[in-house]
C-alpha cells in the first residue's frame, strides 16, 4: 500500500541509532530551508559538531558503548535547542544543526550551550567517561549562500576548534 511505501520510505530517512535526519534526509531539509531564508533575507546558522577522540571510545569501550554515547548526545544536543531547529546525524560521530533565523552571535550561543552539555552528559555505564565536542559555526548570509559553501565553513571551523585544543567552539572567520 502506498501507507505503507511512505512509511517505509521516511525511516529510510531516519538514522536508527539516533532518530535523527540522516545525510540525505538532512541535505532535503536544509536545502528547503536555505532557500526559504534567502527569499526572506532572513539570517541562519548551521553548527557542525564532532565528538572528539570519539574512536578511543570505540576502542576501549567497544561499540555498543560507542552507540550509548551518540544517543546520549543527541539528547544533550536537542535539549539545548529550539523545536523548528534541524539536527541531523552527518555521519559517524558528526552532528549537523540548522538554526532558522539565528544570526552568528546567536549560533555561537547556541553552539556554546551544546558544546557544554555534551562535556556536562553522564555515562552511567562508564562513570570516569568524559565525552567532548568540537563545533564549527557558519552563518547566513556572511559565510556563504548556499548549502555546499555552509557545510564547508562549517566544516573547516570545526576543525580549526579541533587544531586549537578540541572541546570548544570555533566560527568560520570573514568570507573575503
Amino acid at each position: 500500500t502506498k501507507q505503507m511505501f511512505d512509511m517505509l520510505k521516511e525511516q529510510a530517512r531516519i538514522d536508527a541509532l539516533t532518530g535523527l535526519k540522516n545525510r540525505a534526509a538532512l541535505d532535503d531539509a536544509l536545502s528547503g530551508a536555505i532557500s526559504a531564508y534567502q527569499r526572506l533575507g532572513q539570517p541562519m546558522s548551521l553548527l557542525m559538531l564532532d565528538l572528539d577522540h570519539f574512536k578511543r571510545v570505540n576502542d576501549a569501550y567497544g561499540h555498543p558503548l560507542g552507540d550509548v554515547v551518540l544517543a546520549r548526545t543527541t539528547r544533550a544536543i536537542q535539549s539545548m535547542l529550539r523545536a523548528d531547529d534541524i539536527v541531523g546525524r552527518f555521519g559517524g560521530e558528526e552532528f549537523v544543526v540548522l538554526l532558522p533565523g539565528a544570526d552568528l552571535q546567536q549560533a555561537i550561543g547556541a553552539a556554546e550551550r551544546c558544546r557544554a552539555a555534551i562535556e556536562a552528559m553522564e555515562i552511567p555505564e562508564v562513570p570516569d567517561l568524559s565525552v567532548t565536542a568540537s563545533v564549527g559555526v557558519a552563518g547566513f548570509p556572511e559565510h556563504g549562500d548556499g548549502l555546499d559553501e555552509l557545510l564547508r565553513r562549517s566544516d573547516r571551523a570545526m576543525y580549526s576548534a579541533k587544531a586549537r585544543g578540541r572541546n570548544r567552539v570555533e566560527s568560520a572567520g570573514p568570507t573575503r
